[in-house]
This record gives structure tokens, sequence and C-alpha cells, in this order.
């Protein structure tokens, strides 16, 4: 393929899987939780798995795509590094035989903070792209200042609220 095709493809592929990957990243994130917190029975976390390796496997058709049409499949990889650990990290389970809970957890940790990178990253592209980026901000100094103002006068005046935590 020549490599003017290529690139527009992978800028097209970018753009068209940009919202669907940063919505299965949130829902990532429940079904990395849910195990850790509550115990399931074993259907359901055998659906929950199923699900975990789906999510998986789109993640990794995704990064495999990306890297055959990027100009450079090096610089794409080691730019999007955290790409790579979230299709890596279940392949890099120390001796899958021995799932004892503290493995678990640490790998489903892992996994729950390369989510949570991809999920920040992709987020901060998409607001910045459509312009929300000063508004999110505009937002949270508003609430930030409000939460402070809410604060002084809880105190001043006797008030249930006597800390910044509980006004926010």
């Amino acid at each position: 393929m020549e490599p003017e095709r290529k690139q527009t493809m992978f800028v097209d592929v970018g753009r068209a899987t940009e919202l669907p990957m940063l919505i299965l990243a949130v829902l990532m994130v429940p079904l990395l939780l849910l195990p850790v917190a509550i115990d399931l029975s074993e259907r359901a976390n055998s659906t929950v798995l199923a699900v975990d390796w789906l999510i998986w496997a789109i993640f990794a058709v995704e990064l495999g795509l990306k890297t055959y049409l990027a100009p450079s499949a090096r610089a794409y990889l080691q730019h999007h590094w955290f790409d790579v650990l979230i299709v890596a990290l279940p392949f890099l389970r120390p001796l899958r035989v021995m799932r004892a809970a503290r493995t678990e957890r640490a790998f489903r940790a892992a996994r729950f903070g390369a989510m949570l990178l991809r999920t920040s990253e992709t987020a901060r592209m998409v607001l910045r792209r459509h312009g929300l980026h000063y508004s999110l901000a505009a937002m949270l100094v508003l609430v930030l200042v409000l939460s402070a103002a809410i604060t002084f006068f809880e105190r001043s005046h006797g008030g249930a609220i006597d800390d910044l935590g509980t006004a926010l």
C-alpha cells in the first residue's frame, strides 16, 4: 500500500475509533474493579471475564491496525506505550497457573492504571479537539471556588459543613 493511502487511512481509523475506544476504556474500569470489590457468582465471574477478554481483543486489533497503518510502527508503539501495556499485560501475568488472590489483584490494579492512562489521554484529546478543555477547566475552578465559599459561610454561621471535602 502506498504511503499516502496508509497515512489517510491511519488518520481516518484514528478518528473513527477515538470515541468507541474511550467508551470501552471507561467500561473496562468497572469490569476490572467488580471482581475485586464484591464476590461474584461463578457465572457472573465468567461473564465479566469474557467481556474483559472481548474488550482486550478489540484493543489488540486497534493497536495492530494503527501500528500497521502508522508511518513508523516503532515510533507509534513508543509514543503509545500505554496501549502496548494494555494489550501486553494479560500475557505478562507471572506464572499463569498460580492465580493467587494477591497476584490477581496486583494484575487488575496494573491494568486499571493502564486503562486510566489511556482514558485520560483519549479524553484529553477529545476535549482539546472540540475546545471543551476550557469549559472543563472553568467548571472545575467554579466548583472549587463555590465549595470554598460554602465552607466559609457554613463555618461562620455554625453550619454542618466544616471542611472543603464535605462542601465538594
